[in-house]
């Protein structure tokens, strides 16, 4: 069994007694998150014995249980059911929506630069809304992989980050520091001398400590320690921050099971000890001395609760509020999204009132996802000459035997009405969203394969299959990739296939950009030696960051399109091959009016690219060809722009049509006017030729 140190909170000549004014008027609601980086329930919430200390998690965390806990409301176990990696765990936190960033471990060089989520953060939408300073939103770390999610690359927040405060000067040269002793004694100092009204604290010593196999335990035990230490100290010292304050401990992830692969050293995979983490609730609105299990509560609902608290909107999260834990957290997203159209058909994510079922996939009404299960999301629809194929991945909130992982799922439709077809994988990843394409009567699938059991440095893979009426699957073939995070993208050629992915540089040797990588595949399969990489240094600019790739072909005339992301804006950015992918020309900028949408993918519609753009506070849809010297742009009448599927010059989109209120609708052009003034309408939109 793990010896057990006691760490108390550093005295501050700062913390006396004396009133101190707080960084808001009294009574204004605030908050503050910590997050115990990197822990499992087994040594904080559970009622089980964990394999490192022989004994349950409360009482490991004996002084949380003790102190903290009768004052608020603990969930022995959430969901992380995003990627369980520090950047992303903290991103989800932060904006409420499974991001596609990673932990990059160049920051310390290079700092986050444009490696940030790509929708609002709370501190953003916050300072947004509520006209607070950049130090009114503050986020405190002594981990510089933490800085990434203090602010967005969403077009128009360039004036709206919070406060990104490094932990790094000893407080006390004489005196033995741990890092979040240090953290946790300047968070007490800011309490003291007036805090920000938005407040997340990152403490990253147990996740530090348990990548070295360096006490992890003992460094949870120190978190239990201090966390108790200042509420103590609040409650006795600084009780007028208590006024209309909420707080949140928890964790943006767990990691491993001692029985797995490198047992508690590592985390990032869909085990239940990285997905499941512990949650603790106090301040208004919270009940005291209340305990549950799990309730199907996620890591996503965490920004929604914190906006409700602040009286702020956030439109995008995907997370429901935490109205049965905390009074007055309500409102919440609605509606449909992820929409995917083919052929006149058309298939949704539509979100749910429910912590157990949250979203659901409907095609052309019709519910094809698994009944009740906990969460179904982004669909891929595509309507051949024989079959109709949807293809979307599902979560359960039960575990299977020892994994929570989410899974792909494919149905076909060849005149009966939908049958599940199975599908090559049996498990996937957070971002699994496939591409379909049809060639010589089969169905082609290509997909990002994540395993079941992988750590943060892991690899994915690209995967193509076909599937047949009559005879399945078929065909499949593979190749690792640099650790990716994106969904991909494909197109059949006359000589084989192409298929284009997001991945990424971590290496500070290299320049700092994500990059779009192109694989070449034929009859024999992946070809390896035939590889091209994107990184637009030949653009102007400081690009740095290139996402979503979109494949078109006619034959062996290629075009790809992708986005490039500079400080001052994003642009969609295109080349082209006439060998079928084995060589590229040079990569060209198209013109855009306004600033291009980050979160959103491009399409090619023909020889037209489309593609989302914030133009004077609205949300348009921008096409041009290749040659065009300017875009054609058509608002939908919104601000805010979920997604979009195109073809033949129209475009079906969900927009955001109050607050969180996600719809899909139709309407041609000229009834612009019409739309704009009835917000329960969203649009088919037809895009000038």
């Amino acid at each position: 069994m793990y010896a057990r140190s006691l760490l108390l909170l550093l005295p501050l000549a700062a913390c006396s007694a004396a009133p101190v004014s707080d960084g808001f008027e009294a009574g204004d609601p605030h908050v503050l998150v910590i997050i115990m980086d990197g822990v499992r329930v087994d040594e904080v919430t559970s009622q089980w014995a964990s394999d490192l200390t022989d004994v349950t998690g409360e009482e490991w965390a004996a002084n949380l249980w003790s102190d903290v806990a009768p004052d608020g409301t603990v969930v022995r176990s959430i969901l992380n059911p995003v990627l369980t990696s520090t950047g992303p765990g903290h991103a989800a936190i932060v904006t409420g929506r499974p991001q596609e960033v990673m932990t990059v471990s160049f920051q310390e060089e290079r700092g986050a630069e444009l490696y940030r989520p790509t929708v609002p953060t709370i501190f953003e939408e916050a300072r947004r809304q509520l006209a607070y300073q950049e130090s009114d939103a503050v986020l405190m770390a002594d981990a510089v992989v933490m800085q990434s999610v203090n602010k967005s690359v969403y077009p128009g927040y360039e004036d709206y980050a919070g406060t990104w405060d490094e932990v790094t000067e000893p407080l006390d040269p004489d005196t033995v520091e741990t890092d979040d002793t240090r953290t946790v004694a300047l968070l007490q100092r800011s309490i003291a001398e007036g805090p920000p009204p938005l407040f997340l604290v990152n403490l990253h010593d147990a996740d530090r400590a348990g990548h070295a196999d360096n006490d992890y335990p003992g460094h949870v035990a120190e978190q239990d320690e201090q966390i108790a230490g200042l509420w103590r100290w609040i409650a006795a010292n600084r009780p007028n921050y208590l006024d209309n304050l909420l707080v949140v401990i928890t964790a943006d992830h767990g990691r491993h099971r001692h029985d797995l692969d490198n047992g508690y050293e590592a985390h990032g995979d869909s085990c239940d000890g990285c997905r499941e983490v512990p949650l603790f609730l106090l301040g208004t609105g919270v009940t005291k001395g209340r305990v549950e299990e799990s309730g199907g509560y996620s890591s996503l609902d965490i920004a929604p609760t914190l906006a409700a608290h602040l009286g702020i909107d956030l439109p995008w999260g995907n997370g429901l509020p935490l109205s049965p834990l905390v009074e007055g957290a309500t409102g919440g997203r609605t509606g449909e999204v992820s929409v995917s159209v083919s052929e006149g058909h058309i298939a949704t994510q539509s979100w749910l009132d429910d912590f157990h079922a949250r979203s659901e996939i409907r095609v052309d009404g019709e519910v094809v996802s698994t009944p009740g299960i906990y969460s179904a999301e982004r669909p891929t629809l595509f309507v051949g000459d024989t079959a109709k194929l949807v293809c979307f991945r599902e979560l359960s909130e039960e575990s299977e035997e020892g994994f929570l992982p989410w899974k792909p799922r494919c149905l076909a439709d060849t005149g009966s009405g939908w049958e599940d077809i199975g599908f090559p994988d049996d498990v996937t990843g957070p971002f699994f969203e496939p591409t379909i394409a049809e060639q010589d009567g089969k169905y082609w699938v290509s997909w990002l394969y994540t395993p079941r059991t992988r750590d943060v440095d892991g690899t994915d893979g690209i995967r193509l299959a076909s599937w047949e009426p009559g005879v399945g699957w078929s065909g499949e073939q593979g190749t690792s990739v640099v650790f990716t995070s994106t969904g991909v993208t494909f197109t059949p050629t006359a000589s084989g296939f192409l298929v284009a992915a997001t991945t990424n540089l971590n290496d500070p040797n290299e320049p700092y950009t994500r990059r779009t990588t192109i694989f070449t595949f034929n009859d024999e399969g992946i070809d390896d030696g035939n590889e091209f990489d994107f990184q637009l240094e030949e653009l102007t600019g400081d690009i740095r960051r290139v996402e979503h790739p979109t494949l078109t072909a006619d034959g062996d005339d290629v075009k790809v399109a992708m986005l490039a992301m500079e400080p001052e804006g994003s642009f969609p950015a295109w080349a082209e091959s006439t060998d079928g992918g084995k060589t590229w020309g040079r990569a060209a900028a198209i013109p855009t009016k306004g600033r291009a949408f980050t979160h959103l993918p491009l399409a090619w519609d023909g020889e037209w690219l489309v593609w989302g753009a914030l133009i004077d506070d609205e949300a348009a849809l921008c096409r041009a060809t290749v040659t065009d010297s300017e875009p054609t742009c058509v608002s939908t009448g919104a601000s805010r722009l979920d997604s979009f599927s195109v073809h033949d010059g129209v475009a079906t989109v969900s927009v955001d049509a109050g607050v969180g209120e996600w719809e899909v609708g139709e309407r041609s052009e000229e009834h612009t006017s019409e739309l704009q003034s009835h917000s329960d309408l969203v649009c088919r939109l037809l895009l000038e030729k």
